[in-house]
């Protein structure tokens, strides 16, 4: 959860391997697009102190096509769905984004990460944490080698997870 070129604070830094990392900010709930999927819950994070169950995590996207060159922007929506605020590790130690074409793993932000770091971040009931991540049409490997393909048109599938947490997948296509 670091700054993007956009220039949203977040906070924590995770570089990955092509420099861009994943932001995060609360929101009020609003605006849940159609990409959004159903979730998942159990262990609260790492270093966290909500109760089993009360943290929920999803995925999403900010649309659900990109057209040749537009870079998908990947969420990871963290909810506490408990009766009381709670503190959940939602720094880049935790969150990974991998992105798939069927069995083929495509990307993802563990394969690169450097320095990530823990952030506690109160959760009060009902509120929305949210980490993006702009993807930039890459393919990453597990060792952080080169990688000379590039993805090209189809479906792809957006996993998340935060620590033990692992959203239900969501789908999205590139031009």
């Amino acid at each position: 959860m670091a700054a993007t070129p956009s220039g949203e604070a977040a906070a924590s830094p995770e570089a990955s391997a092509t420099g861009t990392a994943p932001e995060s900010g609360a929101t009020d709930g609003a605006g849940d697009d159609p990409s959004a999927s159903p979730s998942a819950s159990g262990e609260a994070a790492a270093s966290g102190n909500c109760p089993p169950g009360d943290i929920v995590i999803s995925a999403a996207t900010d649309q659900p096509t990109y057209g040749d060159g537009e870079e998908p922007v990947l969420e990871l929506r963290v909810d506490n769905t408990g009766e009381e605020p709670c503190e959940a590790n939602l720094g880049t130690t935790q969150q990974v984004f991998t992105v798939y074409s069927g069995s083929d793993r495509i990307f993802s932000t563990e394969d690169c990460q450097v320095d990530g770091q823990d952030a506690l971040v109160e959760i009060s009931p009902d509120e929305q944490e949210r980490a993006r991540f702009t993807w930039p049409r890459v393919r990453s490997a597990e060792d952080c080698g080169e990688t000379t393909t590039e993805p090209r048109s189809g479906t792809y599938r957006l996993e998340v997870s935060l620590g033990e947490l692992k959203a239900q997948p969501v789908t999205f296509n590139l031009q």
